[in-house]
């Protein structure tokens, strides 16, 4: 459920490890079936509510959700099985590095699509990831709109001098930036 991935977000962001997750079904930030309670049971950025009206609000909206990963935070390291799911209408409008993952270094992500707007106002968005190290990405694919200050790419804003393998990876999302972009990766080499 969307409380689930709230969750796993706030984890990572407080520098905490989980090495491997698997999506069960795909989720829908507009759809109240995705949702079970509104509550979210680790504290950190994301905030827990006292229904799922508030917390899709809260997640639709302004800044809208905080993405798995952020700068100055924990980064996730480890293995998400998309599991031919997707994440639908995911909304990030928020300083710093924007996808659903913000920063991760050494991780495979298999088999997953997302939709949505993903904006970063200062600096690089991704639709999977803003900004990657050491990763590998296999079968995803964006749909959803990139827009940023810097690095902009469907897939991954900035793999940096340390990218690895984007395999069987698509985007048809439009991608914008004042920087430099790509419609898979922005930036990327190694």
């Amino acid at each position: 459920c969307i409380e689930d991935l709230c969750d796993f977000s706030n984890i990572i962001n407080n520098n905490k490890a989980i090495p491997y997750v698997i999506l069960m079904q795909t989720l829908d930030f507009n759809s109240n079936r995705s949702y079970v309670d509104g509550k979210i049971s680790t504290e950190g950025l994301i905030s827990s509510c006292n229904s799922v009206e508030e917390l899709k609000n809260n997640l639709t909206t302004g800044e809208g959700f905080t993405p798995i990963g952020i700068e100055g935070s924990g980064r996730f390291r480890g293995t998400f099985e998309g599991n031919n799911k997707e994440i639908r209408n995911l909304y990030i409008n928020r300083e710093g590095y924007a996808g659903l993952f913000g920063e991760v270094f050494g991780v495979t992500i298999n088999d997953l699509g997302v939709t949505g707007s993903i904006t970063s106002t200062n600096n690089t968005a991704g639709g999977i990831t803003g900004v990657s190290g050491q990763s590998y990405y296999n079968n995803c694919y964006n749909k959803a709109i990139i827009t940023s200050k810097s690095y902009a790419g469907g897939i991954v804003g900035n793999g940096g001098q340390q990218s690895k393998e984007l395999n069987n990876c698509y985007n048809l999302g439009d991608v914008t930036t004042n920087g430099i972009a790509g419609g898979i990766a922005g930036n990327a080499s190694g």
